[in-house]
């Protein structure tokens, strides 16, 4: 008997962790209906689910900021069978919010404010649950918030910062004095990679983008802008032997060939993700080291916390597009995404 009581007060007390107040029973999700899918994105919609509980190892989020991030079109788009699947539940990767539950995160409390990617990198499908009012999230994927950005803003960081972050460190030596080359700067990952390379001492920063964008990309921290609708391929544009490292962040086919030109002897082609097509070229420079999937690796809370240290410290700041849009917008969000003219993130506020 006394075993059984010990049992049903332990049950007790995550179920009392797991809420600081009553929290409801159902919540809004923005869901995909698990079929390729194109504009107006008709196949994703907002539902009312069951309010999740957090397993151990998990807290639970009222969500109240998101993004959109290309691995969602990846997964809901017309070519999301290439994936694998085409996501058949909750989306979004990456959002910030309040803790509102707790099972075993002793590093965690009711009422913390985080910033929180969906499933740290460990796969497509770990990603997608975050455009709800609640979700479950590893306690090692969660990070405190910097306390001067807005949720919506913040929400907009984890994914593109962790994925620029673990490429730029990829690189076998300091970017201290280098010259960085970064294939697409307007977009979520480029905003990010720009300051990073800055915040780490690149001499020189050089970058793609058009139109009002390279304005954006300029105060982010560009010193050379190529005008891609004007001036063509960047590769093309540079001098030979010009650049000591390419973050190819855009991931198309040829990039890598293309890159090899302008890359330095001894230089370094640093590819995000083979998801839409690129390679790491057959055949490279001599001495040019390539890595591709440099973002693959699993992710963990310290790349969070390296994101808030330099958003503290004023090297990192978010570039999200106005306006933003509400939860039951989803579809309209995912459109604009895959419109011209995006600069840097598309947020949604929950």
């Amino acid at each position: 008997a006394l075993l059984v009581a010990a049992a049903l007060v332990a049950s007790v007390g995550v179920v009392a962790r797991a809420s600081a107040r009553a929290l409801p029973t159902e919540m809004r999700a923005v869901q995909a209906a698990g079929v390729p899918c194109e504009k107006p994105f008709l196949c994703v919609s907002m539902k009312r689910v069951p309010v999740p509980r957090p397993a151990p190892g998990e807290l639970l989020v009222a969500m109240k900021g998101a993004s959109v991030n290309p691995i969602t079109i990846d997964l809901v788009g017309p070519t999301c069978l290439e994936y694998g699947h085409c996501t058949n539940g909750t989306l979004g990767s990456d959002g910030a919010g309040v803790v509102v539950g707790a099972n075993a995160c002793d590093d965690f409390e009711i009422g913390d404010e985080v910033w929180v990617l969906g499933g740290m990198g460990l796969g497509f499908g770990d990603f997608e649950q975050l455009w709800a009012d609640f979700a479950t999230v590893p306690c090692g994927a969660a990070g405190l918030k910097p306390k001067g950005l807005s949720f919506v803003d913040a929400g907009t960081i984890p994914l593109a910062g962790a994925a620029s972050l673990q490429c730029l460190r990829s690189a076998s030596r300091p970017l201290t004095g280098l010259t960085i080359a970064i294939t697409s700067g307007q977009g979520g990952t480029g905003a990010v990679a720009i300051q990073l390379a800055k915040a780490f001492g690149a001499s020189r920063i050089i970058t793609a983008a058009t139109g009002e964008g390279i304005a954006m990309v300029r105060g982010l921290g560009a010193d050379d802008v190529i005008d891609f609708a004007t001036q063509g391929s960047m590769f093309d544009t540079l001098p030979e032997g010009s650049v000591d490292v390419v973050f190819d962040n855009l991931g198309r086919p040829g990039t890598a060939d293309a890159a090899m030109r302008a890359l330095r002897a001894g230089g370094e082609y640093l590819l995000i993700s083979s998801s839409r097509g690129g390679q790491p070229t057959a055949s490279p420079k001599d001495g040019v080291r390539q890595v591709g999937g440099c973002s693959d690796q699993p992710w963990s809370r310290s790349l969070l916390d390296t994101l808030a240290e330099l958003v503290d410290a004023g090297k990192l700041r978010p570039h999200t597009m106005r306006p933003t849009y509400a939860l039951s917008e989803a579809p309209q969000a995912l459109t604009r995404s895959m419109s011209p003219g995006v600069l840097g993130k598309i947020a949604l506020e929950i």
